[in-house]
């Protein structure tokens, strides 16, 4: 209830403040990750505003340590991660959700990266979508957040982990797999 109340009301006040282009689409149902590119903290927000889907999402554990933060966060659908240590429990969160038909939202940048250049794409969203087995969708953002300038959001194809289903992929492998998606993510981006 929280979830629907909030995002309505952001997603006025997102219209008025910017003007806001959105581009392909995602499955009605079933369960899949989206993977964005992550350049303000705006990012999360405006995914979960205009996905038609509600959203879970992984939040670094710090802002859950923020007096009240931490219950708004929960009632949005985050839940913790400790960023930079490969945090099992977030991962076993993230499978359930999936497995229960869910939708998740990650950023595999890891962090929010407000420059222009390519840095390297975190392999725990090929974990968790081949272990799930579910697809990827990745969306492109791109928007500076000033008052009336454009925010453009493009979703692209969904990108299927299928051929690796029964194998175990090695870190080189993940790492080949989580670039190639991210490039894809750049990519649409700058769509």
């Amino acid at each position: 209830m929280f979830y629907r109340f909030a995002k309505c009301l952001v997603k006025f006040y997102m219209r008025v403040l910017f003007r806001v282009q959105v581009e392909g689409e995602i499955p009605e149902e079933g369960p899949f990750l989206l993977c964005a590119n992550h350049t303000s903290l705006y990012d999360p927000v405006t995914v979960a505003c205009f996905t038609e889907r509600q959203l879970t999402f992984m939040a670094k554990r710090e802002l859950f340590d923020i007096f009240g933060l931490k219950w708004i966060l929960k009632w949005v659908g985050a839940f913790p991660v400790t960023r930079d240590k490969g945090s099992i429990g977030a991962v076993k969160t993230s499978l359930s959700i999936l497995r229960q038909g869910g939708v998740m939202l990650m950023f595999p940048e890891g962090r929010r990266n407000r420059s222009a250049q390519h840095i390297e794409a975190k392999a725990g969203m090929v974990l968790i979508a081949q272990r799930a087995n579910v697809p990827i969708i990745p969306i492109g953002i791109r928007s500076s957040y000033k008052p009336f300038s454009k925010l453009r959001i493009v979703y692209g194809k969904p990108i299927s982990l299928e051929e690796y289903k029964a194998q175990k992929l090695s870190a080189e492998q993940m790492d080949r797999i989580a670039e190639t998606i991210l490039d894809e993510i750049y990519s649409l981006a700058e769509k």
